[in-house]
């Protein structure tokens, strides 16, 4: 376990400060969760585990402009450092009562490298590697039958979809194989479980209070406008011979953060 740690640190210290469009943006969510802003906070286009973890990280510390950057990546590593510890788990449970443990460990912490420092590097500022933490416990404790616990498989299933919206049909896939392999109380308690956390979301509350209401759209889509995402689209089904209209009739609510980040990126280049 050594081994990923020290690749991991050393891949987080070398990006320091480097930042993706993606990182901003849940950097500017966590700054509207701390300022109250829920109308800018709570949307329909990322998940908020990511950006409550960054908030939390900046309310705690609160960094300079400087260590903003910085800080942000010591959050990722710390997400590294469980999914490690996450997948430790699941091998253990893979290679109980097995005799080739070295071959098997060496094979497995090979692709685990490979995708947790080239797929999903920890220099990228998303929640990906939250979803790779929850998916090796959940098969983790799913390895453990017949003493696994529904309860901390639903959680983590829940916590997984909190980081990304698309964790929810593989946690239909893994409910199922547990249907398969648990008894059906204890699958009962996991669906259960996992179901109450988006019932009680922001999908519920927040996004009806998030819309425009002149368009009856989430106002989060002025963000793909800023990402050109929303041209494109308008191109594609503008009828022939008739201009598209490429301006966002959004209120626009991360230009701001955007700006002043992209121009401290440049400036940190520099320095480095």
């Amino acid at each position: 376990m050594a081994i990923p740690l020290i690749l991991g640190l050393a891949q987080a210290w070398r990006s320091r400060f480097f930042m993706n469009y993606d990182g901003v943006s849940y950097l500017d969510m966590g700054d509207a969760y701390l300022r109250g802003d829920w109308h800018t906070a709570i949307n329909g286009y990322f998940n908020p585990l990511y950006a409550w973890l960054q908030a939390f990280s900046r309310f705690v510390l609160r960094p300079s402009m400087y260590w903003e950057y910085p800080l942000a990546h010591l959050v990722n590593y710390g997400i590294f450092v469980v999914t490690v510890f996450a997948f430790e788990y699941f091998l253990q449970g893979l290679i109980k009562d097995r005799n080739d443990v070295f071959a098997i460990r060496s094979i497995a912490y090979s692709i685990f490298l490979w995708c947790s420092l080239v797929l999903i590097p920890v220099s990228m500022i998303e929640p990906d590697m939250i979803i790779c933490a929850c998916l090796y416990a959940a098969l983790g404790i799913l390895l453990r039958r017949p003493n696994t616990r529904p309860v901390a498989l639903g959680a983590a299933l829940a916590i997984g979809y909190y980081a990304k919206a698309w964790m929810f049909p593989l946690a239909l896939m893994i409910l199922f194989a547990a249907w398969k392999l648990l008894p059906r109380r204890g699958v009962f308690i996991a669906a259960s479980t996992f179901l109450l956390f988006p019932t009680v979301d922001r999908y519920a509350f927040g996004l009806i209070r998030s819309c425009d209401n002149r368009r009856h759209k989430p106002t989060q889509l002025c963000l793909v406008c800023q990402q050109r995402r929303y041209g494109a689209l308008l191109a594609r089904r503008t009828p022939k011979g008739r201009p598209a209209d490429t301006s966002c009739t959004h209120r626009p609510r991360f230009t701001e953060g955007l700006r002043v980040r992209r121009c401290l990126s440049r400036y940190l280049c520099h320095l480095v």
